[in-house]
């Protein structure tokens, strides 16, 4: 199996590579997968048939796997595999597939053995780990919110990397939001319309309301996620060390040490199985085609 892993390459350069491919599979039994970016080849390539699959991403994102699948939405070896995003999904064209939830993490965060596992590995002391996940879904709402409308609404608001170990409140388990405003009025200095008492209404405006779970894993954005979650993590290690020293135990054996975005989110990537991916949607979504085509492309 060939992936494109690190061929950043144009979406006209992926076109005619595509068709030079596609005419070389003259048996027809090969399928040729779109995705977002490196780290999707990465990961899927664990989960497709290694002989009958090969894995391409181009620049562009989204906007690359949606194109390419269209340009050739008569050839059924050609399908694309992205985020959902908050897009109605029964709108677009049936050969794009679509990860769990709103994107690869939250799909792989949303699968209890996987998140468990990652926990077990970076999280002292006795904890609730569903409690954690949910709580990390609560504190990220309003920015997940204000994602959602940006989206839906059409309105062009950029977004920061957020520095999360910045953002985060450790007295009150809460995210500063009055900061996070700031780095988006920031980022967004050009944008007239867009005030202070905008984007406060929308991160504070559903505080107090009761979200089920599973919607929370819909509109989460998975990066937000796991940077907050690695944040959360050091300071739930941090009240362990400090219980342990109270109690007078385990001083020179508990250490604490900050977590990077990159760590947590290999350590999630490493602990969704093929077992695991074979219980999602997508995993079903994508045999049920297969089939229907006559190819082999899920592991």
């Amino acid at each position: 199996m060939h992936n494109s892993i690190m061929d950043n390459i144009s979406a006209d350069t992926l076109k005619s590579q595509l068709k030079l491919e596609l005419c070389e599979d003259i048996e027809h039994q090969k399928t040729f997968v779109i995705v977002e970016g490196p780290a999707d080849v990465k990961f899927m390539q664990k989960m497709l048939n290694r002989e009958r699959t090969t894995i391409h991403y181009s620049q562009g994102g989204v906007d690359a796997v949606n194109n390419i699948c269209l340009i050739f939405a008569d050839d059924n070896r050609v399908i694309g595999i992205r985020d959902r995003d908050y897009e109605n999904v029964n709108s677009t064209l049936s050969k794009i597939f679509y990860y769990d939830h709103c994107n690869l993490e939250m799909m792989i965060i949303g699968n209890d053995e996987a998140f468990f596992s990652v926990c077990d590995e970076y999280c002292l002391g006795s904890n609730d780990y569903s409690e954690l996940r949910l709580r990390v879904l609560k504190a990220l709402l309003g920015l997940s919110n204000l994602r959602k409308i940006n989206e839906v609404d059409k309105r062009s608001i950029m977004f920061p990397k957020f520095p999360f170990k910045m953002l985060w409140d450790y007295a009150k388990s809460e995210l500063r939001n009055d900061l996070v405003a700031r780095l988006l009025l920031d980022k967004n200095s050009n944008d007239v319309g867009l005030t202070e008492a905008y984007i406060k209404s929308i991160l504070t405006g559903n505080a107090n309301l009761s979200i089920d779970y599973h919607e929370l894993l819909e509109i989460t954005n998975g990066h937000d996620y796991i940077g907050l979650l690695s944040v959360i993590l050091v300071s739930i290690n941090k009240r362990a060390k400090e219980i342990a020293e109270q109690c007078d135990y385990g001083k020179s054996l508990i250490k604490v040490r900050n977590f990077s975005y990159e760590e947590i989110e290999a350590a999630l990537h490493c602990s969704f199985t093929l077992d695991r991916f074979k219980t999602t949607e997508l995993y079903k979504s994508l045999y049920k085609y297969a089939v229907e085509n006559n190819l082999q492309i899920v592991a």
